[in-house]
């Protein structure tokens, strides 16, 4: 009965998953808010990260799929417009993760 209770005691401690804080931020555009939601209510929000970088002085947003091999595949202004080629920077400016909160 003692190895039975140590297997369960180590099973639940090893099905812990990192708890992602997906609440929608206040603080971004009213679209990105618009989309974040989509992916919630389809039930894919946690294949998904959002990432604000800066370019050239210019403030844009990177939607990514956590298995897509790109950077910046899928950049928006700030004003929602989609970008087709992205901007070019050799380094832009990372300046962090918008959603999941706690994701890197």
């Amino acid at each position: 009965t003692m190895l039975i209770c140590l297997l369960c005691i180590i099973l639940i401690c090893c099905s812990k998953k990192e708890k992602i804080a997906n609440d929608i931020p206040k603080d971004i555009p009213a679209w990105l808010q618009s989309k974040i939601a989509q992916y919630k209510q389809a039930g894919v929000a946690d294949s998904y990260v959002v990432s604000k970088y800066k370019i050239s002085g210019t403030v844009y947003y990177n939607i990514s799929h956590v298995v897509q091999s790109c950077l910046l595949c899928d950049v928006y202004t700030e004003s929602g417009e989609n970008l087709k080629p992205a901007p070019y920077s050799p380094n832009p400016e990372f300046l962090g993760v918008v959603w999941p909160l706690n994701r890197k």
